[in-house]
């Protein structure tokens, strides 16, 4: 176990915070809630910004809080990306980088180049943070987190004033560095959309106590049940090669091959591909003539359908991915869908967040 967290203390009189949470391997935990309902405390206790006595906190194999020990937060080898952030504004972009290498006690996993290009901050350096978009900033925030060495990053509402663009971006910069450095994360949001994409393991914390966790699957269909048609799903895809005398480029997914208006993808990278669920078509049998591009076949998980009203939610898995889809109730009589069965999905639109 990566990550176990066991914590009972009072934060005032009324309120207690009462959480027992784990996460396995190197990946993304998410603590989803309202405003006030104890996710930012749960952060701070375990960054050790806070000490309570007979609590228990591991990370990776090292215990930092038990009944009788208490890891100081400056040896906790944690990560810490705050909402305000933290940069130091009389240094330079550059500066801040390297005053968080300097002061790293271990040789860092990542140098300040692989930093610098995975966060795209080449042409930031030289640059003061009074200078730097929000989403600018709070991307060298995240690289000075990462040259402190740590073995957790903890992330407390760090899109919440950036816009929708930046956010993306930034969800993908840190999807990609979990992904290449396996250094597991502990991600705030009261943004439902956000915890969807960016997340392993979702805890809902209310009142200072924790839900049973939910997959991101899971999550879909309890906070999505009651969907409108501008709800998006993501995929992940493979580029695989440009067409230019189409205009297309084809993108590979679980062996399946889709297409994109979009020339400029990186062939060989792994990219998120977004799709509007009211973009999603339904069929029994495989079209072979159709100006829909886009089709493969898929199972049927589940059909959550709420018994009134226009329109139901279809999950579907195509080997290893979920998608969902927001069908007319109607349909789901006339086509007599049921679950485990096997039919046809056409998209009319794809698109991509292409970061670079």
């Amino acid at each position: 176990m990566t990550i176990q967290i066991n914590a009972r203390f009072k934060r005032s009189r009324e309120f207690e915070i009462s959480v027992d949470l784990d996460l396995e391997g190197n990946k993304i935990m998410a603590l989803f809630g309202k405003s006030g309902s104890g996710k930012s405390s749960i952060l701070r206790f375990v960054a050790g910004f806070e000490k309570f006595p007979d609590n228990f906190l591991k990370v990776k194999e090292t215990i930092l809080q038990d009944k009788t020990c208490f890891v100081q937060p400056e040896h906790r080898n944690i990560g810490y990306v705050f909402q305000s952030l933290n940069l130091f504004t009389h240094l330079s972009a550059e500066e801040n980088l390297k005053f968080a290498s300097k002061r790293s006690k271990a040789k860092p996993f990542v140098s300040e180049s692989e930093v610098v290009k995975i966060l795209d901050l080449k042409s930031l350096l030289k640059k003061f943070p009074s200078s730097l978009s929000g989403g600018e900033q709070q991307r060298l925030a995240i690289a000075r987190s990462l040259l402190s060495n740590p073995n957790l990053i903890l992330l407390d509402e760090p899109l919440s004033w950036l816009d929708t663009e930046s956010k993306l971006r930034i969800l993908e910069y840190l999807k990609e560095i979990n992904q290449k450095f396996q250094v597991p994360m502990i991600f705030v949001s009261h943004s439902a959309d956000e915890v969807l994409l960016f997340s392993d393991r979702i805890y809902e914390i209310e009142d200072g106590k924790n839900k049973p966790s939910l997959t991101p699957r899971q999550f879909r269909l309890r906070y999505f049940k009651e969907t409108n048609a501008t709800e998006r799903i993501t995929i992940d895809c493979q580029v695989c090669e440009h067409d230019p005398v189409n205009g297309l480029t084809r993108l590979n997914f679980e062996e399946e091959s889709l297409y994109i208006e979009q020339d400029d993808l990186l062939e060989n990278q792994t990219i998120k591909a977004t799709i509007k669920i009211q973009d999603i078509i339904i069929t029994r049998f495989q079209t072979e003539k159709s100006s829909v591009l886009n089709q493969f076949s898929a199972t049927i998980h589940s059909i959550n359908d709420p018994g009134i009203g226009a329109f139901a939610i279809i999950e579907f898995t195509k080997k290893t991915q979920f998608l969902s889809a927001r069908v007319p109730r109607k349909s789901l009589q006339v086509l007599s869908l049921k679950e485990k069965e096997t039919v046809f999905i056409q998209i009319n639109n794809l698109t991509v967040q292409n970061k670079r």
